[in-house]
């Protein structure tokens, strides 16, 4: 996944947020919940450590040096992002996945969104 464009981050991301990310599946007769369940009690550092590499790549796409947690508020104008996904899991299943994202600071919700992806067999070159 190839991303070019810009992103404006009112909120930034700091370590007294926390995130939420409920992962769902595809399959027959809709979207089954409880794929995955990701808490992150430490928004900023915990993003890092769940999925490495992929807020640095982005930052530098952005041309912004990462030197740790927080991350600013900003307007990030991203050029050719490669979303590079690595998991300790060897394979990830093909299909579609929907994740429901919450951050929160006190209890009070700051944003709340979804991300629909689908993962497929690479393409022969």
């Amino acid at each position: 996944l190839s991303y070019t464009g810009n992103i404006t981050a009112t909120l930034g991301l700091s370590n007294s947020m926390r995130a939420s990310c409920d992962l769902s599946v595809f399959g027959n007769g809709g979207w089954k919940k409880n794929f995955m369940h990701i808490q992150m009690d430490h928004a900023c550092s915990d993003l890092i450590k769940t999925l490495p590499g992929v807020t640095e790549g982005f930052l530098a796409a952005a041309n912004y040096k990462y030197q740790g947690c927080p991350i600013p508020a900003g307007v990030y104008n991203v050029k050719d992002w490669l979303f590079n996904l690595n998991l300790a899991m060897p394979i990830f299943p093909y299909g579609a996945y929907k994740a429901d994202v919450v951050v929160l600071e006190k209890d009070k919700v700051l944003t709340c969104f979804i991300l629909e992806v689908d993962f497929v067999p690479k393409s022969k070159q």
